[in-house]
């Protein structure tokens, strides 16, 4: 592979990507853990006509405001060490942990005001996250290897699909989660079953995920197998149902653990859930509980093993404490597209006494959850509604007459955003009705282009404010109201 050598990254970019350019000009896009100021060198993947797209390979010089290497996770990708084959180092997860939070707010500042620069022109605020460390409430490890023999548990190798750093420590969990994560980890090594080769589409073990409720303690397991390694295997399969036993009757486990799953995944791809997935509740309940408090109200929630939840506890409170704050108290109907397990719709119900409340989500799981989250937080006038939103929205009549007296929108898109329907639709609903608009999202490119085409419909953005949900990474949640 052809390398670039001593490349200055003079600027990041949407998605943390690094800017830089060659002496002729051209200009270098560069992926992995990008900081400001740094000098790296760096594999090319594609070399287009106007520029090149590249991947970090070493880190030669750092910003010296820069932390010192012992601050950091020692699983981190700097300082460079034998990245194909050392199997403690390269995780890619927090990227700019090396960077002071502050000047980690102010990259964020810039990266937003390019990006919405054709629809907001005044300064954008960022709300500092609650915590820089310890705040994720779902975190998905990988079962692999470095060299042949190996066995790792932890997350993929920067830019390496197929090799897994072993953690031995993440510093994005609570330490409830960690425990338990280190607790389990002994089991599977302990077991002779092999982890997964995702290269050679080899062996047993292949993911776990860890769910928590930060408020209340609750802790959910996912491990994922390939059922194809012992379906033919009489005595592999005698080892899994003694492990499948133990785990059952650890009393360890028991008192950690309130929902433990097995996934039996038989896809070729990485993704835990698939067509080809059959679940089995080894053993507890089929969800956890979390509470999210604003201001004075403490609203109670209950998820399933596949529903949407803010990865952020924490900072989700601050997200939509904004969001409300923004928007304030609207009479009418409120309608909560993409709900999910009806967490919006349902806090703004609570905060401001509202009692109409009807939301959309495609997930059959989570619309169950939302049904069961309204009832148990008192809510009497609700309706959620099972469906695609561009299927959904343009052709039931009765989801119009149920808006006739709408008065705030909420929609928090998946990464994609807003499809053209759904966003004919709120211009349809427009003409009709006079509403706030509420836009969530986690990526700033797809909110700004649909706010431009929201805008052909009549709405103006009025407000608009970010919430650092994810330190140490590019990533930022932003919030607009259109009137």
């Amino acid at each position: 592979m052809k390398k670039l050598y001593d490349l200055y990254i003079e600027d990041i970019g949407f998605k943390g990507v690094g800017i830089s350019k060659l002496d002729s000009g051209k200009k270098v896009i560069l992926n992995g853990t990008v900081l400001p100021n740094s000098i790296v060198d760096a594999i090319v993947k594609k070399n287009k006509k106007d520029y090149i797209q590249a991947r970090v390979c070493d880190i030669k010089k750092i910003d010296k405001n820069y932390k010192t290497t012992d601050e950091l996770c020692p699983h981190y990708f700097f300082p460079y060490k034998d990245i194909e084959n050392d199997k403690n180092t390269g995780c890619g997860g927090c990227k700019k942990s090396i960077i002071p939070y502050e000047k980690q707010i102010q990259l964020k500042k810039n990266i937003l005001s390019n990006t919405f620069k054709d629809i907001w022109q005044d300064d954008i605020d960022i709300i500092p996250a609650p915590f820089r460390r310890q705040y994720r409430n779902k975190v998905e490890f990988s079962f692999g290897n470095i060299q042949s023999g190996d066995k790792n548990l932890g997350f993929h190798k920067q830019g390496m699909f197929s090799k897994v750093v072993d953690v031995q420590r993440c510093y994005l969990i609570s330490e409830k989660m960690h425990s338990v994560f280190e607790y389990l980890k002994q089991y599977f090594l302990d077991s002779s079953l092999p982890f997964y080769d995702q290269k050679k589409h080899e062996g047993f073990f292949r993911h776990l995920i860890v769910r928590y409720g930060y408020n209340t303690e609750q802790l959910m397991i996912n491990l994922s197998v390939a059922p194809g390694y012992i379906s033919n295997n009489l005595q592999e399969n005698k080892k899994w149902n003694y492990l499948l036993e133990k785990l059952q009757k650890d009393e360890f486990l028991q008192k950690n653990i309130q929902s433990f799953f097995i996934t039996y995944n038989k896809s070729l791809s990485d993704a835990i859930k698939s067509n080809e997935s059959e679940v089995e509740l080894l053993f507890g309940k089929e969800s956890i509980d979390e509470q999210l408090s604003i201001g004075d109200q403490t609203v109670d929630f209950e998820y399933g093993l596949f529903s949407f939840f803010q990865t952020n506890t924490m900072a989700a409170e601050k997200l939509f404490a904004n969001a409300f704050d923004m928007v304030g108290k609207v009479d009418g109907t409120v309608l909560d597209m993409y709900c999910g397990i009806g967490t919006i719709g349902i806090l703004y119900a609570k905060y401001f006494g509202v009692d109409n409340l009807v939301g959309i989500e495609s997930v059959n799981e989570a619309i169950q959850y939302a049904n069961i989250n309204a009832s148990k937080n008192g809510l009497q006038n609700y309706k959620f509604w099972v469906g695609d939103t561009e299927k959904v929205l343009p052709n039931n009549s009765e989801l119009w007459d149920s808006l006739s007296d709408v008065g705030l929108v909420f929609v928090d898109p998946p990464r994609d955003g807003l499809g053209k329907k759904t966003i004919k639709f709120l211009g349809q609903l427009k003409n009709h009705k006079n509403f706030k608009l509420v836009y969530i999202s986690c990526n700033p490119t797809t909110m700004s282009s649909d706010i431009l085409r929201l805008q052909k419909y009549g709405f103006e953005l009025s407000k608009i404010r970010c919430v650092d949900m994810f330190p140490n990474t590019y990533h930022v949640e932003s919030i607009g109201v259109l009137d």
